[in-house]
């Protein structure tokens, strides 16, 4: 068995196939191409996102709760949160995944939205901030596990 930094390390030299996120897709063919759960094994599903996109993959990720556990890990940078307000109630920002303008009156946490989301699915989740240690990272995911078990 491979230890969790060989892991980490693996997943570090992964090559992307697209600059975007399709969340819907990729929950789609994860669902219809992962063996163990149409085997009915226990299985535990994470997704290491920003979350920063239309939030159109709903049946899918209720679909994939159903089947399995699921832990979304929600990556926040501080600096997007803290982003200098605007002088005139609206703020011009570049997507950087496709390059699109988006004219925003604040900037949003994405937490914001997708957390009741996220719970009217079943997923848990967890906020790993970029500025944060890998090790305070997992500790909360620890925390998370302690408080599955307890209730």
């Amino acid at each position: 068995n491979a230890s969790l930094e060989e892991k980490l390390e693996e997943l570090k030299k992964y090559k992307l196939k697209s600059k975007t996120t399709n969340l819907k897709n990729s929950l789609k063919d994860f669902i219809f191409n992962f063996q163990d759960l149409q085997s009915g094994k226990p299985s535990i599903v994470f997704i290491l996102s920003d979350f920063v996109f239309e939030p159109n993959f709903v049946p899918e990720l209720r679909q994939l709760s159903e089947q399995t556990d699921m832990v979304a890990i929600i990556t926040r940078d501080p600096m997007e949160l803290n982003l200098p307000k605007p002088r005139f109630g609206i703020i011009r920002l570049v997507d950087s995944e496709t390059g699109k303008t988006i004219i925003a009156r604040t900037p949003n946490n994405p937490l914001d939205t997708m957390a009741p989301i996220l719970k009217k699915c079943g997923v848990d989740w967890i906020v790993m901030d970029t500025g944060q240690s890998i090790g305070e990272s997992l500790n909360n995911l620890a925390e998370l596990f302690d408080k599955k078990t307890e209730g």
